[in-house]
């Protein structure tokens, strides 16, 4: 559609890789359903603004799959390296198979996903951004950042419908991933699944 085409340019992503969803907990859902949980599998949230509605889905994975889910608490003052140094720690430490975090957090810190995100694609965790207040407070390229999954609610920043939101997804997880709905195109692709 042409919403999907202007908004994959908007945040330089490929157009087969971005789905819009009515709320960001559709798409957040739709990711986390469609992962392969296994009992004892933990999610590491980075502590931040949204984390009530991610925290909700998590307690009911936590019910649904036996999924463990870790909060973590990383200092907004200090700089890159140090957060980066913070956050392997806290890797290593919690050995999740599910990283969520905060492109911007709820003080406006700018997250190093850049450097995040292959460390842990190093240790096969699998990366979910929440770039809410990235989509209108400074220009981002999807494609460059390699997150697994990148959702983002619209409507805060872009003239849409309230709670447009957005899923990106890397071209390589797509196959996994399938609507909550099953609809006639079920099991024909990423895209034409929506």
């Amino acid at each position: 559609s042409q919403a999907v085409t202007k908004i994959s340019k908007h945040v330089q992503a490929q157009t087969g890789d971005v789905n819009l969803f009515v709320t960001k907990d559709q798409a957040l859902f739709t990711v986390f359903r469609s992962l392969p949980w296994v009992p004892g599998d933990k999610m590491l949230l980075i502590e931040h603004s949204q984390q009530a509605q991610i925290f909700a889905q998590c307690t009911h994975l936590s019910k649904q799959y036996g999924v463990e889910v870790v909060i973590a608490r990383i200092s907004q003052f200090v700089d890159d390296d140090t957060l980066l140094r913070e956050f392997g720690q806290i890797l290593q430490r919690v050995k999740p198979k599910v990283l969520v975090m905060p492109h911007i957090t709820e003080l406006g810190r700018v997250m190093p996903v850049q450097a995040i995100i292959p460390m842990c694609a190093e240790e096969q965790v699998t990366t979910v951004v929440d770039g809410t207040d990235a989509i209108g407070n400074m220009k981002i390229n999807i494609g460059l950042l390699n997150a697994d999954f990148y959702v983002a609610r619209m409507d805060c920043y872009t003239f849409c419908y309230p709670g447009t939101s957005l899923l990106v997804t890397k071209s390589s997880r797509q196959e996994a991933v399938s609507s909550l709905t099953v609809s006639y195109h079920h099991g024909e692709g990423y895209t034409k699944e929506w």
